[in-house]
């Protein structure tokens, strides 16, 4: 029983991890290196405010880090297992960025559809 519990902690700290690495990881790594080839290619109609890029990436840090410090208090022999779903979330979400997933650019079309300009 206490292994199943275990394996628990490490399922949805897994699915947890996907969730806010996706809102930590993917805006630092595509969205703001790809709003700066948009803006060079001249394909903005308006610079897009910082409440937009990275308030919500400062806002899953303090999340995540709020959620490591209570999780190494009150989970304290699962701590582990909570580190080791978040790492593989994590490395989830890199191979994301690495294969390119079509996702990520409809979800940056759609994220910033108000500052670009439309393409027919």
């Amino acid at each position: 029983m206490e292994s199943f519990k275990n394996y628990i902690f490490l399922i949805i700290s897994a699915g947890f991890g996907l969730f806010v690495f996706s809102n930590i990881i993917l805006p630092i790594l595509y969205s703001l290196p790809r709003l700066r080839r948009e803006r060079k290619a001249g394909n903005l109609i308006k610079n897009v405010p910082i409440s937009v890029t990275l308030i919500p990436v400062i806002s899953w840090s303090i999340i995540l880090t709020l959620i490591l410090y209570y999780s190494r208090i009150y989970f304290e022999t699962r701590f582990i297992f909570i580190c080791i779903g978040l790492v593989i979330s994590a490395i989830l979400i890199i191979i994301t960025l690495i294969k390119k997933n079509p996702d990520m650019n409809d979800d940056f079309n759609d994220t910033y559809k108000d500052y670009l300009k439309n393409r027919s």
